[in-house]
């Protein structure tokens, strides 16, 4: 990963998968996908049960891991997303080593395309001024 460009992430995230989209340098729009390996969510109280959704909880912990690896710690990052995985990602990235402070918004949003991504992406950090949001988002 090149230091000496500032880059902006935008990651796009749900349980199974996290798309994230690189806008910087001479490769804006770079994608790249990192899938969780991690099995559907179990319900109830039995043994085989709680064992499946602990597997499945170090599966999510270790997806986590990967895409916050993926990260610099001069990015500038946005995450997106339906339901609560985008909350969990963050609060790794923010404990992650030299990444704390470098989500400047967590969005919910549906599944979206590459050409998506990165339109939301450069709109949204075209409303920023040195990591100030000029613009609110929902």
């Amino acid at each position: 990963m090149d230091q000496h460009i500032a880059r902006r992430i935008v990651i796009w995230i749900d349980h199974q998968a996290a798309i994230l989209v690189t806008l910087a340098g001479n490769h804006p729009g770079r994608k790249t996908v990192v899938y969780s390996n991690a099995a559907p969510r179990t319900r109830g109280g039995s043994g085989p049960q709680r064992r499946l959704e602990a597997h499945r909880q170090e599966a999510l912990r270790r997806f986590y891991k990967t895409v916050a690896r993926s990260l610099d710690p001069g990015d500038t990052i946005l995450i997106l997303g339906p339901g609560t995985c985008k909350h969990e990602l963050r609060g790794h990235i923010e404990h992650h080593h030299g990444l704390a402070g470098k989500v400047v918004a967590v969005i919910s949003a549906p599944r979206l395309t590459e050409a998506e991504l990165i339109a939301l992406g450069e709109a949204f950090f075209s409303t920023q001024i040195d990591g100030v949001r000029t613009k609110e988002t929902t």
